[in-house]
């Protein structure tokens, strides 16, 4: 049962990546901030999708965060990336 909760942890907080937060670029273009858990490659998608023709990366950062779970109080670390792209 320990097993089940930290596998149903670790889906939550991998899942997909949250929605591009829209912004004017330093071009004056529409630029996104793309948050995503799993992998710099989510993040790239991701850009593909909201600037279709092309994009210019403005920004990106990586980080890890540790989550416990308070059922079977292990920790496992969490990759947090997020990705700024202005589309051409």
């Amino acid at each position: 049962m320990k097993l089940l909760h930290l596998a149903a942890l670790i889906l939550i907080i991998t899942g997909c990546a949250s929605a591009p937060e829209k912004f004017t670029g330093p071009n004056n273009k529409d630029a996104y901030s793309i948050d995503c858990r799993r992998s710099m490659t989510e993040c790239y998608k991701q850009a593909i999708i909201v600037c279709p023709n092309g994009y210019n990366v403005i920004g990106s950062t990586s980080s890890s965060r540790l989550v416990t779970n308070t059922y079977t109080n292990q920790s496992i670390s969490v990759a947090m990336n997020n990705f700024a792209v202005e589309c051409k």
